[in-house]
């Protein structure tokens, strides 16, 4: 069982072609950070199963979700709340 020093991110639903910026190095606490690695993707799962944050509930497994989809201050709160897992993904670039 991997513990939360030890995650990596999980093959994203949405896209082959999005990968965690966790997986180079970076990761986000605040939405400053977030934006400064240019994430187009939240990969997000809660600790307890059926959790509730920016107007969803969030279950065991890891979703991807693109951050268009949340308003700033959804970002922040996802990133900021312990009962959740976020990592921010960058789109890898097209050749």
């Amino acid at each position: 069982m991997a513990t939360a020093g030890k995650r990596k991110a999980a093959a994203p639903a949405a896209s082959a072609e999005v990968t965690a910026a966790a997986s180079q190095g970076a990761h986000a606490t605040t939405l400053d950070e977030a934006e400064a690695i240019a994430p187009t993707h939240l990969v997000v799962r809660a600790l307890t199963p059926g959790f509730r944050r920016a107007g969803r509930a969030w279950g065991v497994e890891e979703v991807t979700v693109p951050i268009g989809e949340f308003s700033d201050a959804q970002v922040e709160a996802l990133l900021a709340e312990p009962e959740l897992v976020v990592l921010p993904l960058v789109a890898a670039e097209e050749a």
